[in-house]
């Protein structure tokens, strides 16, 4: 089966199949992480530069993925203790997704929609 329809499905059966416009999986890219391809191959596809991208990650060889393809970070203490997500490179360490919040909504023509900063 193709992996995008298994990720196809299993968003549709949790819900979520609306809430990504797209999708990289390894079978995408070339490198996978911790080299920045995917992070670049889908700011490509979303039409985004890469200065505009928030990547949100828990382990430090991907956080400096996303700084390698010129990208924020948000480490998600989820695997790795704080502390040792504070000692990389991360712009912002959370314990949980849900303590984040919508602090605006920004036009940018980068984006040619409006954004919801986190």
């Amino acid at each position: 089966m193709d992996h995008l329809l298994c990720y196809f499905l299993i968003y549709l059966l949790i819900g979520i199949v609306d809430t990504f416009s797209v999708i990289v999986a390894a079978e995408d890219v070339h490198r996978g992480k911790p080299d920045p391809e995917m992070f670049v191959y889908a700011a490509q596809l979303l039409n985004f530069i890469p200065e505009r991208c928030i990547v949100f990650e828990n382990s430090n060889s991907t956080v400096e993925a996303a700084h390698d393809a010129r990208m924020k970070c948000v480490a998600v203490a989820s695997k790795h203790p704080v502390y040792e997500l504070e000692l990389g490179a991360a712009d912002l360490v959370v314990r949980r997704l849900d303590k984040l919040s919508v602090v605006a909504d920004i036009e940018l023509t980068e984006f040619g929609s409006a954004l919801c900063s986190a």
